[in-house]
């Protein structure tokens, strides 16, 4: 039986405080006040920027709107880390466990995190980095520990018996429900494109940049763009092709099977199919892509010699690579659309045996560096940002 896609329904202004009322908020009154309990928001762990961290102090402090606000989660061996930033300050929550975490903003304006283990998945959100309410999981998932996107939060695409499923967020059931087949896409990232309402998949058959538009009544065919994607170096994998949506656009960023490093943007028609497909040489392996706070695009890139960054305008292409972490080593970072006056926030691990998750403040080729966590032995990993803007 087809359920009614309640999820494409506009999301009205009193729904925020659902959140208030429904599943069970996991802190009480003494950690919503900046106690350190165990699942609550710890105000006293909240960041610090010094020059451990790589402070800058000409940096231009954050100016948050009422509103703003980021929400990061990483995994390691001392367990799951969520930590969320309102207005100016982070505070860290850690739920206990080793949870694989996926971060993003749900339909309500709240800061979400799905978290999955061996028992299943919990869907965990917080308007205000204090209270946190839980949901579990009952419908529609990706497999197990598989890499799974969300698409602006309205949508979840993983994989599922080896093929790539949209899942659509139940906006009265908080779970996520599924209305089209599956279908053969090695799938690397999702955008939601406000524009059409609909979700945009990209990945790759036969090692091309392909990518499939779904919305509440459609799924379209695959579209081949004749853009190949370098996907192996040696024995070594690369990320695939990354999306990002900004002023109309969507834009794929990915590598090109070329003698060197060499970074592509393909900007996509509606249909899917390649528009204009700019180059850069760049050293690095692994990639997040995200539109910045001005309406044009920043990629991430993790090489073997540190984190850097490159912006992209569909108007001017590339700019000059910049370095954001030197201490960063190859593991996939994540890039988010900037607040409180910043371009981007990216978030990262620094390194064993005393590794640090980051998140770096991006303002054109500035860059401040803040601790949010310790870990105990190991990188972080399954790092995973997402911003909210003013105007929840």
């Amino acid at each position: 039986m087809t359920k009614s896609p309640s999820f494409f329904a506009c999301f009205s202004s009193f729904a925020l405080g659902l959140l208030s009322a429904c599943g069970s908020v996991i802190i009480d009154e003494q950690e919503a006040a900046g106690g350190a309990n165990e699942g609550g928001a710890d105000q006293g762990a909240s960041s610090s920027s010094g020059a451990g961290a790589g402070g800058n102090p000409g940096f231009p402090p954050q100016s948050c709107l009422g509103g703003e606000a980021a929400i990061v989660s990483a995994w390691s061996d001392g367990g799951t880390v969520i930590a969320t930033q309102v207005e100016e300050e982070w505070r860290l929550n850690k739920p206990g466990g080793k949870a694989v975490p996926l971060s993003f903003v749900d339909g309500y304006g709240s800061l979400a995190t799905l978290l999955t283990d061996e028992s299943g998945t919990v869907y965990t959100s917080t308007y205000d980095g204090l209270a946190f309410n839980e949901y579990p999981q009952n419908g529609w998932l990706p497999e197990p520990f598989a890499e799974r996107f969300m698409a602006g939060g309205i949508a979840l695409v993983g994989q599922d018996n080896g093929l790539t499923q949209i899942g659509y967020f139940d906006a009265d059931a908080f779970d996520y429900s599924t209305y089209h087949p599956a279908f053969a896409l090695q799938a690397s990232s999702a955008v939601w494109e406000e524009e059409s309402f609909s979700v945009r998949v990209a990945g790759t058959v036969n090692e091309e940049l392909c990518t499939v538009l779904a919305n509440s009544s459609e799924l379209v065919p695959l579209t081949f763009t004749g853009q190949p994607v370098q996907l192996m170096l040696g024995e070594v994998g690369l990320s695939g092709p990354q999306l990002a949506h900004a002023g109309g656009s969507t834009v794929a960023f990915y590598f090109k099977p070329e003698s060197s490093f060499v970074l592509a943007a393909t900007q996509l028609s509606a249909e899917g199919a390649a528009l204009s497909v700019e180059t850069i040489e760049v050293e690095g392996l692994l990639l997040s892509a995200a539109p910045t706070a001005d309406g044009n695009f920043i990629v991430a890139i993790a090489s073997g010699s540190g984190l850097y960054a490159v912006h992209y305008s569909t108007q001017t292409g590339f700019g000059e690579r910049f370095l954001v972490d030197a201490d960063a080593p190859l593991i996939a970072p994540s890039v988010a659309r900037g607040i409180c006056g910043d371009d981007a926030l990216i978030a990262y691990s620094t390194g064993a045996p005393s590794p640090e998750l980051r998140i770096a403040r991006i303002r054109g080729t500035q860059v401040e560096r803040t601790t949010i966590a310790d870990g105990p032995q190991t990188a972080f990993g399954n790092v995973s940002l997402a911003t909210r803007d003013a105007a929840f």
